[in-house]
């Protein structure tokens, strides 16, 4: 976070987001502004891609898969969050 452009929104499931605040306040770091907020296992439009975001398994600190999109192009991939 600390090495990416400002000016780039840096986009979080709430429950990252949480854990993001929980380190700023523990740390006393400057908080980014440009947070938002992806909705869990719902269709998040960032630009022409598609972003869905699903929780696979709570027992290993939440793993995450996050499905992206880009229908123009007909690209799809899948990245894991451990």
């Amino acid at each position: 976070m600390d090495y990416s452009l400002k000016t780039i929104p840096v986009y979080m499931v709430r429950k990252l987001m949480n854990n993001y605040q929980v380190c700023v306040d523990f740390r006393r770091l400057h908080k980014r502004e440009n947070i938002q907020e992806l909705g869990e296992s719902k269709i998040n439009t960032i630009k022409d891609l598609e972003i869905i975001p699903f929780l696979i398994d709570t027992s290993n600190f939440n793993t995450m898969i996050v499905k992206i999109s880009d229908k123009t192009r007909k690209i799809y991939r899948c990245l894991w969050r451990f």
